[in-house]
């Protein structure tokens, strides 16, 4: 079983009291990494179809930029986590449609965004930064989540809503707490810390939950795959997940295109989380990933990236 390997970390990470990790020992990990060419002897069969399919969706959309192709022969054998380090994921949910199409109205830049709710991300990230200046804190990663079939929350069009993780709670507030609202986002414990109590904290109900980037005015390709994904109605496996659009997660350098995000219980009864993101995936191997991970496997050809919370 192999471990999840960890980058060079920013000193603020070492000098904080709180465990964030992105390796898992080989006694305690959850998941065992297994290749494509091993679990499909005729993979070579569905990298064809995998190309053929992106080829076509390249040239259907015109696209300038189009899809990359799968190569699982010159994927990189030596497994490293390649997303950034955070110590918490706030995800800012848009107002929720009967079409569920907002995430098209997302501008490249989110935090450029003066329209409510966007309009928020750009005070919580200048916070984040701020208090990170004065080593009161960790990196937060910041980004708009559009819910696509959750029907086990109550959401409030009218006010602000974040969720966080991997604490699994929605702060809601209005525009007259905006300043004590990032003040609280970014301290050390969400639970235990009292707050105003104009800003509201609920459980999110939710087990697991799988994010496509969808973020089409930032990359176009995302857009439209994140459109070949959930319109998709063969695939089985994703309706086991709360299902969800997301602005553009990580930079160019540690872009994937599925981030998911799975409650754990340990020997002690203690939840922990892990977030796995994967990379090139599409329609054509969403399942495979997904019954392979219900069996504590990952297919490392697609793996990104992942954090133990």
């Amino acid at each position: 079983m192999n471990n999840f390997l960890l980058k060079k970390i920013p000193s603020i990470l070492i000098v904080q009291k709180r465990t964030l990790t992105t390796n898992i020992n080989k006694e305690n990990s959850l998941f065992e990494f297994v290749s494509i060419k091993k679990l499909i002897p005729g993979y070579k069969v569905l990298q064809e179809n995998c190309n053929c399919y992106l080829n076509k969706l390249s040239e259907t959309e015109k696209l300038s930029d189009p899809f990359f192709q799968v190569n699982f022969d010159k994927e990189n054998e030596e497994l490293r986590s390649e997303i950034p380090i955070f110590k918490r994921h706030l995800l800012l949910l848009d107002t929720i449609s009967k079409e569920g199409k907002n995430h098209l109205n997302w501008i490249s830049k989110i935090e450029k965004d003066t329209n409510f709710p966007l309009n928020v991300v750009k005070p919580i990230k200048q916070k984040n930064m701020d208090m990170m200046k004065e080593n009161r804190t960790l990196p937060l990663m910041v980004n708009v989540l559009e819910l696509i079939n959750n029907k086990k929350n109550n959401f409030d069009n009218e006010n602000y809503q974040v969720l966080s993780l991997p604490e699994w709670k929605i702060i809601t507030f209005d525009k007259d707490y905006i300043k004590e609202a990032t003040e609280f986002l970014n301290t050390e414990n969400l639970i235990s810390n009292s707050i105003n109590p104009n800003i509201k904290i609920t459980n999110f109900e939710s087990e697991k939950i799988l994010m496509v980037c969808g973020h089409n005015q930032r990359d176009r390709r995302c857009g439209i795959m994140t459109n070949e994904i959930i319109s998709n109605k063969d695939l089985k496996e994703v309706v086991k997940y709360d299902l969800g659009v997301v602005s553009h997660i990580g930079g160019h350098k540690f872009a994937g295109n599925i981030a998911i995000y799975m409650k754990n219980r340990n020997g002690d009864n203690k939840i922990k989380t892990n977030t796995i993101w994967f990379r090139h995936v599409t329609p054509e191997v969403l399942d495979l990933i997904l019954k392979q991970l219900e069996e504590g496997k990952i297919i490392q050809e697609f793996y990104r990236g992942s954090i133990t919370f």
